[in-house]
């Protein structure tokens, strides 16, 4: 969580619901259009998509994102256990 509300809430707001103006998707709603697996979220997280969803690979590192990746799956899977 610390590394979404660094990082993540800027575009994707502090509750995960996105800013279509900006691009960022809605998290909350269950939907990825590239995938829910970790390895797609870090995926997305560490090299970008299309130009909208920028890169953080020198920012986050690997690890780091792959933390960000699990917390920003569990916005969107209510019966999991919230990451912290």
């Amino acid at each position: 969580k610390p590394l979404y509300e660094g990082v993540c809430v800027a575009c994707h707001g502090p509750a995960g619901k996105g800013n279509i103006d900006l691009g960022a998707p809605d998290l909350t709603d269950g939907y990825w259009l590239y995938g829910d697996s970790n390895e797609s979220l870090t995926k997305t997280i560490v090299e970008g998509r299309h130009g909208v969803m920028p890169s953080h690979r020198l920012l986050l590192g690997e690890t780091r994102a792959r933390l960000a990746a699990a917390y920003a799956w569990s916005l969107s899977n209510a019966s999991a256990k919230p990451v912290q």
